[in-house]
């Protein structure tokens, strides 16, 4: 039985058929790259699948769209544009040569981009973002091990360990093991921020949902959490 394939509709362009043990049911995938996908459970047949995505067509050209005028407001960066994270400047510089570098040293973000390619190519915008990445992430490894310790000795907590991760939707976690995941990304915030960050996830090696005790706790160290939740809604972890 085939397992996979891939067809044009108009509209939306290629659309990819993959059967799937797991899948109980016909679903849509699409990606940020337009990439559309079905997932199709493995007795139902590529023709059900085929009358699924004319169904479903309205709704997919209108999530394509949605992708399209996102990418659209996404920022580029060129040679005029000036960037820095807490500690260092974003530089591009034209050298020759094919291959896009990259280099993190001594306050300075420095791409440096062949004469033979545009700065608005998707590869050379790439690099730049994942150099900046790269910059708060050396920044947030240099500072959030030494704040949390501070706070975490200043209140008496406890915590099982430390990871610093790029995470796409979450400021911080704590695990049931009282493992802290902190996002690199909290060193884009103003400082009472950050730390109510770190506080909230340290009270949950306490208090492991968000219930009535959770807020209490959390109001002892850092005064109206709840207002301080609101403030952090006012910045994305989707800078781009």
């Amino acid at each position: 039985m085939q397992s996979e394939r891939i067809l044009f509709f108009e509209g939306v362009g290629e659309v990819s058929f993959k059967r799937s043990k797991r899948a109980k049911r016909l679903t849509i995938r699409v990606k940020t790259t337009s990439e559309v996908t079905i997932s199709i459970p493995w007795l139902v047949s590529f023709a059900k699948a085929e009358a699924f995505v004319l169904e479903k067509s309205e709704w997919i050209r209108f999530t394509l769209a949605k992708i399209s005028e996102k990418s659209e407001k996404h920022t580029i960066f060129n040679e005029l544009t000036e960037f820095s994270t807490l500690h260092h400047e974003l530089k591009l510089e034209r050298i020759e040569g094919e291959k896009i570098l990259r280099k993190i040293a001594h306050g300075k973000i420095l791409v440096s981009i062949p004469f033979t390619m545009e700065v608005s190519n998707k590869a050379v915008q790439l690099k730049i973002k994942t150099a900046i990445i790269d910059a708060w992430r050396i920044e947030a490894k240099a500072i959030l091990p030494q704040r949390i310790k501070v706070l975490a000795e200043k209140y008496g907590f406890m915590f099982h360990g430390l990871s610093i991760k790029n995470m796409k939707s979450r400021w911080g976690s704590c695990t049931g093991r009282n493992t802290i995941n902190l996002n690199l990304h909290l060193v884009r915030l103003p400082t009472h921020l950050c730390d109510y960050v770190i506080l909230h996830e340290l009270v949950h090696t306490v208090h492991k949902n968000h219930g009535k005790y959770f807020w209490e706790n959390l109001d002892t160290l850092c005064g109206d959490s709840k207002a301080l939740a609101k403030e952090l809604k006012n910045f994305r972890l989707d800078i781009w």
